[in-house]
């Protein structure tokens, strides 16, 4: 009789192990979910976001699909450039991707087009 009553609690005790993990699984998929539609907004205030659309990469795409770090890190490349008017002419006359090889993101962003 103790053993079947052991057997109950712990049937009780992994469901609802089983119910919280799934619970905790969901709400760190949506907190991530969020995180990055936040970065892809941030993504969209440099130039950056504009020099995506150039190489013909969808921005939600990128911000999805890449790391964070990495999505970072080219951001934060493109915050520090120093070829701004040079990239702010070449966005306005909707330069081809190969003209845009002064910008520090060029290597990693021709990998990700192709």
């Amino acid at each position: 009789m103790v053993s079947v009553f052991v057997v109950i609690v712990m049937a009780v005790a992994l469901a609802g192990l089983t119910v919280g993990l799934g619970r905790a699984i969901t709400k760190d998929i949506r907190q991530a979910a969020r995180f990055r539609e936040r970065l892809g907004a941030r993504l969209g205030e440099l130039r950056l976001g504009r020099v995506l659309d150039r190489f013909a990469i969808d921005p939600r795409a990128y911000v999805h699909d890449l790391a964070v770090t990495a999505v970072e890190m080219q951001m934060a490349r493109c915050r520090g450039c120093a070829c701004v008017d040079l990239c702010d002419a070449a966005l306005r006359r909707n330069a081809a991707p190969s003209e845009l090889a002064f910008c520090p993101n060029y290597p990693a962003l021709a990998v990700l087009a192709r």
